[in-house]
């Protein structure tokens, strides 16, 4: 039997790699593939301040995983036919892999899933690295060097697309790049069982931010709303230290989940809120345009929060939203059944990847 070698990004509690370290083999059990999950050394379950994980201890676990696997390699433990999953494809081990795969012939597949990286101008390799010559060659190779790349919505293949493989006039500037690319949101499947199934509690007036506080989020603005809208509760949720099932108590408490999110390939808040019957307002760009297609009543004008000078001049209007959305909550909850029956199918589990796993090589 051929077998799946999953290289996960590092289980960190706080974030959702903890439940897909132990969710994603799940969903490849019993598929006619062993499945093997390829850890690292976790150096520290500390992030980064504001960034989605530790810039350097992520290097650590991803070198080990790849130091791992190139033991099994040489000891002959991975054959033709086997597939590897890498989580996160911004991994330099994948390039690696490849020269590996490549020079001893193995027709093993590479599959991964890219999250963010330097072609997303608000991302923090596109706010903090200058030069993108190097990333940008990087993300390159990395593409190439990967059989199957995964993205979760259409903007986001398209956002990377444009950047780094289309000319000014759409065309490909090198071959077979869209043969390569699959939109196939991301595996959360039993993630959201779990979190649709929790009892729910007594709403209350309550507003709940759920991201880092990073700039691309602008927290100034939920800071400037919440000294505003003073007779409304407001949770920041990144300024308590708070577990996975006090985060999701928090978001069940509350009638609206907001966003001003600058940078967002998928959009996991908007998700978990709908699970627990929370309203999710979010600006109207980046994938929530496309995730909230045909949900206006979820979206405001994304000139409302395009930086903090445009949101004190559309300030009065938001407020009046978000007022509308606390005190008439239960009008709009309907929409919000809709939305977990039909949109989050789509987006928070990866029919496509698995299929792919299991059927291509």
């Amino acid at each position: 039997m051929n077998t799946i070698y999953i290289l996960p990004i590092e289980p960190i509690e706080t974030r959702y790699t903890k439940q897909w370290y132990d969710n994603i083999p799940k969903l490849l059990e019993g598929k006619g593939y062993d499945v093997v999950t390829v850890d690292g050394v976790l150096e520290s379950t500390v992030t980064t301040p504001g960034a989605f994980l530790n810039f350097t201890a992520t290097n650590i676990w991803k070198n080990t995983q790849i130091n791992e696997i190139s033991r099994l390699i040489s000891d002959g433990k991975i054959i033709n036919g086997d597939k590897i999953l890498v989580t996160d494809a911004w991994d330099t081990g994948i390039l690696q892999l490849r020269y590996m795969f490549d020079l001893l012939g193995l027709q093993v597949s590479i599959h991964a899933i890219w999250h963010a990286g330097s072609y997303d101008p608000q991302d923090f390799l596109g706010r903090l690295i200058t030069n993108k010559e190097w990333t940008y060659n990087t993300e390159r190779a990395l593409f190439q060097a990967i059989d199957y790349n995964y993205f979760a919505t259409e903007y986001h293949k398209n956002l990377f697309l444009n950047t780094l493989f289309l000319d000014s006039n759409g065309n490909e500037t090198v071959d077979n790049v869209q043969s390569k690319t699959f939109v196939s949101g991301q595996p959360h499947d039993l993630m959201v069982k779990e979190w649709c199934s929790d009892l729910r509690v007594f709403k209350k007036n309550q507003i709940i931010f759920p991201h880092r506080l990073a700039p691309e989020k602008q927290p100034e603005i939920i800071y400037d709303l919440k000294e505003t809208m003073s007779d409304i509760e407001f949770v920041i949720c990144q300024e308590e230290k708070l577990t996975k099932s006090q985060y999701h108590k928090l978001i069940n408490e509350s009638k609206v989940m907001f966003s001003a999110s600058l940078q967002e390939t998928l959009g996991i808040g908007q998700f978990e809120a709908a699970c627990y019957d929370t309203l999710p307002i979010v600006p109207n760009r980046l994938s929530y345009s496309e995730i909230m297609n045909g949900y206006p009543e979820f979206l405001y004008d994304s000139e409302w929060t395009v930086d903090f000078e445009s949101y004190k001049k559309y300030k009065n209007q938001l407020v009046d939203l978000l007022y509308d959305r606390v005190y008439n909550y239960e009008k709009y909850i309907g929409l919000v059944e809709n939305f977990k029956n039909f949109v989050i199918p789509k987006y928070m589990t990866a029919d496509n990847m698995v299929s792919n796993l299991l059927e291509r090589n």
